[in-house]
């Protein structure tokens, strides 16, 4: 049996599965302000994206917002009782660092029971039960706070038996998260391991699927950590050398009714190209990472790559002009001034798209 916000379900009704997705979500405020997209709040418009997803296949979907990333039970209700698609809510935690502050005094135990009280009774004071509790990890290193959560989950799954999710920096600290888990006695057949396509090394994560815990590849068309091409390709291997059922998929691209955000590492020529190979597939129904439906490619078209060759055409300009990045917070946006997150991230995308256009 699997467990939603509204009841358990059988596993033939989970039918096609998001493994990796967020409903709503409520960042820390410092997170908000290196990105307003990561804030999720708007029910009306999840409800819009959650009917695409229902009427192109899709009919489970789980919402790995945590505890500390702003999970609300209430809210998750409202949503679930208007869709037909099922919603597995998470307990547990993502990061060290998003609230240290709020749960670094609780011992093991504590935050133990808080979660076997959420996969079990019910969160947030409602009768919606999670199924599944998480953990996470920073890059490269794990947070005294973080082994705990780490523990956290381990010791949950033994008392309730839920699957656990696991998130990693960059993909990062897979084995670390598994030995700790490992210790509390975990079924590591239980584990999924998020964001795996962002270190796409073989031999790295074959060992993970050797242990037995689940490769999530949840960024597809996130080029700004690798290339679909790249991933594509690790899959195919992963699938040749017999690990077709330790993959998860799940991800997003486009961009229709904010303004992308340009990251400092952000491929915005390969996002490009990505934009290419994806509108070739003449998808039928798009629904956006960031945005409601639609069927319009024309006007995905103008806001995600037209938006991208616009930019860099004139930064290309400025460049060739010997200009510096102050003359690249002078381009005239104004076409993408109706987008939500414009006053936040026009000049942002400015300075980052001269700053990676400069070097390549």
């Amino acid at each position: 049996m699997i467990q939603t916000v509204l009841g358990q379900i059988d596993l033939a009704e989970a039918g096609f599965t998001y493994a990796h997705e967020h409903i709503l979500t409520s960042p820390p405020l410092w997170r908000v302000r290196e990105d307003p997209d990561y804030v999720l709040d708007s029910i009306p418009k999840i409800l819009v994206e959650l009917d695409f997803f229902h009427k192109a296949g899709g009919r489970t979907i789980v919402d790995a917002t945590a505890i500390d990333y702003g999970r609300d039970a209430r809210d998750l209700l409202l949503v679930a009782i208007k869709t037909p698609v099922h919603i597995v809510a998470i307990t547990g935690f993502n990061r060290g660092d998003y609230a240290e502050n709020v749960f670094g005094k609780m011992s093991v135990e504590e935050i133990t029971d808080l979660c076997v009280k959420d996969i079990l009774e019910g969160m947030d004071d409602t009768d919606a039960r999670a199924g599944i509790v998480k953990t996470g990890t920073s890059y490269g290193f794990i947070r005294p706070i973080e082994e705990r959560y780490t523990r956290v989950a381990g010791r949950t799954q033994k008392k309730t038996g839920c699957p656990i999710i696991t998130h990693t920096t960059l993909g990062t600290m897979a084995h670390e998260q598994l030995d700790i888990l490992e210790q509390e006695g975990v079924d590591l057949r239980k584990v999924g391991i998020a964001h795996l396509d962002q270190n796409l090394d073989f031999g790295y994560l074959e060992s993970i699927a050797d242990r037995g815990a689940s490769v999530m590849f949840d960024g597809p068309s996130k080029i700004k950590y690798a290339t679909d091409e790249q991933r594509i390709l690790m899959l195919n291997r992963l699938l040749d050398t017999g690990h077709a059922e330790r993959i998860m998929i799940s991800g997003d691209i486009a961009f229709r009714q904010r303004l992308l955000p340009v990251m400092e590492h952000t491929d915005t020529a390969g996002w490009i190209k990505t934009w290419d190979i994806f509108e070739a597939l003449k998808p039928e129904i798009i629904v956006p990472g960031h945005g409601s439906p639609t069927t319009d490619m024309n006007e995905l078209r103008t806001y995600t790559k037209d938006y991208l060759v616009y930019m860099r055409g004139e930064v290309e300009k400025i460049l060739e002009n010997d200009g510096s990045e102050q003359d690249a917070y002078n381009i005239d946006q104004s076409a993408y001034s109706h987008l939500d997150t414009f006053n936040e991230l026009a000049l942002q995308n400015a300075g980052r798209i001269y700053r990676i256009m400069e070097f390549e």
